[in-house]
């Protein structure tokens, strides 16, 4: 395994994590005519996809990046007449007992329900829901086109520091290589478990979240 160092990385902004967050942010510098580095440790899209629903504000900014209705035309986008009901059940073979129905619109209603309501209480956009798959592999592939945009897929953040010039950030590659990025801005998508927030000894506020549920019917 090669253990080279490079020091040629130099970028004014270094983005960690190509999830959606990264990705948007990535698009939205291009935008503005900034350069930035997308670094993102998995060669492939998520394997275990988290995004199912896009909400209203988030469609908001897709429209303000003119991406919102190419979203919703990709193949693989749930239909606009589509409900967004998600039903509680005690199995989910059909043979258990419904607890809650939580009744959503589809698209097309709620942009009805936009038309109708015109007193300003309403979103611009209706929601969208579409796995995060599809949406990886459709940005994706439009920052790659991207000439403000470098993506490196296949590296993983080890760590950084911060000095008076800026942020030296350190990754290693899927062959084993080193690189040292020198930026101005390091910027943390990496999740809720983030490695940059524990590096930078950044705490978590809040109080503990449940990761289990029992019901009694």
């Amino acid at each position: 395994m090669s253990s080279t160092v490079s020091f040629s990385h130099d970028v004014p902004i270094v983005i960690v994590g190509a999830g959606p967050v990264g990705m948007i942010l990535a698009y939205q510098l291009d935008r503005l005519g900034v350069p930035c580095l997308l670094a993102e440790r998995s060669l492939e899209i998520s394997k275990w996809p988290k995004l199912d629903l896009t909400n209203r504000k988030s469609m908001e900014l897709f429209r303000i990046l003119g991406l919102a209705q190419e979203y919703r035309d990709l193949d693989g986008s749930v239909s606009q007449d589509a409900t967004f009901d998600t039903q509680f059940a005690t199995r989910l073979d059909g043979k258990g007992h419904l607890l809650a129905n939580w009744k959503l619109p589809s698209s097309k209603g709620q942009r009805d329900n936009i038309k109708n309501t015109n007193d300003g209480t309403q979103c611009a956009e209706a929601g969208q829901r579409c796995m995060q798959p599809v949406f990886e592999t459709w940005l994706r592939q439009k920052l790659k086109a991207k000439s403000n945009i470098s993506t490196k897929f296949g590296w993983t953040y080890l760590v950084h520091t911060e000095g008076d010039q800026g942020v030296s950030t350190t990754f290693v590659d899927q062959n084993g290589e080193y690189h040292v990025l020198h930026s101005r801005y390091l910027i943390a998508c990496d999740g809720g478990g983030s490695r940059i927030r524990k590096t930078a000894r950044i705490p978590m506020t809040g109080g503990q979240m449940y990761d289990s549920l029992k019901v009694k019917s």
